[in-house]
């Protein structure tokens, strides 16, 4: 018994060490699954909510999640801005129109459909990345597509009679005061250095600026969400039923809320707890959910950046990054170039005309500004930016005595009409980058009839579809910032070469305005035309009235005029001076009598003329004779 015991557990050991080392290799083979397991459905995972950008140079992998905004590339790590061809409203990576050839063709010339230059290794993206020649030509392109978008929702309406409001009213949320009265309250603390509570005043204005004459006030640049919430309060087309509205805008001073955290030291937290509360209170309304917020408006004061806050940066808030905000159309002073959303609209500017008698005599006094300096810059070094190129620019400046330099710095441009009253004084007004790339300068520039010099796309070109024309050539000049940096160019020399003749057609107020009954018999009006007689025309300080005069001139002031409007040649033109000369002595005098005889005595019930009839008409019966003369073997006209 005891060798048969001692038998069978040797047995028993055998065959425990065979079942051992197979459940251990089962095992083994187990654990080495599990990590290629777990890799494969991470690739799964990844195939299936990412995008591959690929360019001639370099392939990135990247996904995007709701909660994390910008992209994650596994080539270049998280990039806010790599997101620029991404982030159209179908969340798909748009391609390049066109075939490949074109594109090549674009990329040589490194400009944008709209012609803009796209210098290379251009730094366009906040994080610092360069990217590649390739990848910017069509981030570029798509910015261009979206304003092309944006310009599409523009009214092109001319209608005025009660009609206008029919299917565009607008309904105005009562927010709890938190969101927006509350925060005016801190007017005096929100900047450190700067009192807000006069620029406040005024249904957010300010105080009037006397000085600068009727209109003028002085206006703080982020005072945008409290001007517009007061005009669309009485804005026409407000409806006070939910039902009957189109649009329906939120009035959260959203600006003013990032704005008194930014020099106090605050968690993130502090920073995005009213805007999460703001995404709550909508949540609680139905009229948030008969559109999934499409229908919704946000002006915001601030650039789009203090509400993008980067996930390694303390600066600003993450409002424009919640969810909830992902569908409304937001009003910025500076838009996102790639959020199709974001909607561009000027800085507030010192001037709020009442009427129409407030913008002609202004456009009167501009017409007769005598423009001493050819060059001028308010504005500020940035010491503390290498990339800034004011220094240089404001070097360039006090080297020659054509150029003014305003150094806002030592508190120089606090006062608007120290601004108003340089560039009236000015030609160009340069308009570099600032901490971004718009500049309330640009439109002061502009309303003073100075034409800004751009240095970066972004400034404008990419930002105010709705208020700059599509052909930025039309009134501003371009210069490219890296150009300058490199010291490829002096500035002051390339504006000095535009000719007087472009500068005055650059700086045109408009194409023309509509006069009401008797306002051409205005003292402002008188100064265009002593005999209160329309039509006038200025061009610069010039200044003089009559059909035919203006004419002549024009034809000789702008010799590309359109030959079969007003002929370059001598004998053809002697034709057309016979027709107004004609007309002069002739037709004007025998059209008056012929219709005072035949109409206005006929229903006087006053005796006709015959004689004096016959003789009227007479005249008017030379013209079929004279228009053939003055137009034989000439085009149309």
């Amino acid at each position: 018994m005891t060798s048969f015991s001692k038998k069978k557990t040797k047995v028993s050991k055998k065959e425990a060490n065979e079942l051992g080392s197979f459940f251990y290799s089962i095992l083994a083979k187990l654990l080495f699954l599990i990590p290629i397991t777990i890799l494969f459905l991470l690739l799964i995972f990844l195939w299936s909510s990412s995008s591959t950008i690929i360019s001639g140079k370099i392939i990135h992998l990247c996904f995007q999640s709701r909660k994390l905004n910008d992209l994650y590339c596994i080539s270049a790590g998280t990039q806010p801005n790599l997101d620029a061809p991404s982030t159209l409203s179908n969340g798909s990576f748009p391609s390049v129109n066109g075939t490949t050839t074109q594109f090549i063709d674009d990329l040589q010339q490194k400009s944008t459909r709209l012609g803009i230059p796209i210098p290379p290794g251009y730094h366009a993206f906040r994080n610092g990345m360069v990217k590649s020649e390739e990848e910017l030509l069509v981030a570029y392109n798509d910015v261009e597509d979206q304003l092309l978008v944006h310009r599409s929702w523009t009214s092109t309406s001319q209608n005025h009679n009660a009609t206008l409001c029919d299917g565009r009213g607008i309904y105005v949320y009562e927010l709890p005061t938190k969101f927006n009265k509350d925060l005016v309250s801190q007017c005096a603390d929100m900047i450190p250095w700067v009192d807000l509570c006069n620029y406040f005043s005024n249904e957010a204005m300010g105080e009037p600026v006397q000085k600068l004459g009727k209109g003028w006030y002085q206006t703080h640049q982020y005072s945008l969400e409290l001007i517009f919430h007061s005009r669309v309060l009485n804005h026409p087309c407000r409806v006070q039923d939910k039902s009957e509205a189109e649009l329906f805008y939120v009035p959260f001073y959203a600006g003013l809320d990032v704005l008194r955290w930014h020099f106090k030291n605050v968690s993130n937290d502090v920073k995005d707890s009213l805007g999460l509360e703001l995404a709550k209170w909508l949540e609680s309304q139905p009229t948030w959910f008969r559109r999934s917020g499409k229908d919704h408006i946000f002006v915001l004061g601030k650039i789009s950046w203090d509400f993008r806050r980067y996930s390694n940066s303390n600066w600003g808030s993450r409002l424009l990054e919640l969810d909830e905000m992902q569908n409304p159309v937001k009003l910025l002073i500076e838009r996102q170039p790639w959020h199709l959303n974001d909607i561009g609209i000027p800085h507030p500017t010192f001037f709020h005309p009442q009427s129409d008698d407030d913008i002609m005599t202004w456009q009167l006094k501009l017409i007769k500004a005598n423009r001493k300096s050819l060059v001028s810059f308010a504005g500020a070094p940035r010491p503390d930016a290498p990339e800034s190129i004011r220094s240089i620019l404001i070097n360039q400046c006090i080297s020659t005595g054509e150029c003014k330099f305003l150094n806002c710095s030592l508190g120089a441009c606090d006062q608007p009409e120290s601004i108003i009253e340089l560039f009236m004084d000015s030609e160009f007004c340069l308009q570099p980058p600032g901490d971004s790339p718009t500049r309330k300068s640009v439109f002061d520039s502009l309303i003073s009839g100075c034409i800004p010099v751009i240095f970066d796309p972004f400034t404008a070109y990419y930002q105010y579809p709705w208020h700059l024309p599509e052909d930025y050539k039309r009134y501003s000049v371009f210069i490219d910032q890296e150009d300058v940096r490199n010291m490829k160019v002096n500035v002051m020399e390339r504006l000095m070469k535009i000719t007087a003749g472009k500068r005055e057609n650059m700086r045109r107020i408009g194409k023309g305005f509509e006069l009401s009954k008797g306002q051409h018999k205005s003292p402002e009006f008188e100064e265009v035309n002593p005999m209160k007689q329309v039509p006038a025309i200025a061009h610069g300080t010039f200044v003089f009235c009559e059909n035919h005069a203006i004419l002549r001139y024009l034809a000789s002031a702008f010799p590309r005029v359109a030959d079969h409007w007003y002929p370059s040649d001598l004998q053809k033109r002697a034709k057309i001076e016979s027709v107004l000369d004609w007309h002069h002595s002739n037709l004007r005098r025998g059209s008056v009598g012929y219709i005072f005889n035949t109409i206005h005595l006929h229903l006087d019930c006053l005796r006709i003329h015959k004689q004096l009839q016959k003789a009227r008409s007479s005249s008017l019966h030379l013209l079929p004779r004279l228009i053939p003369f003055g137009c034989r073997k000439m085009e149309a006209f």
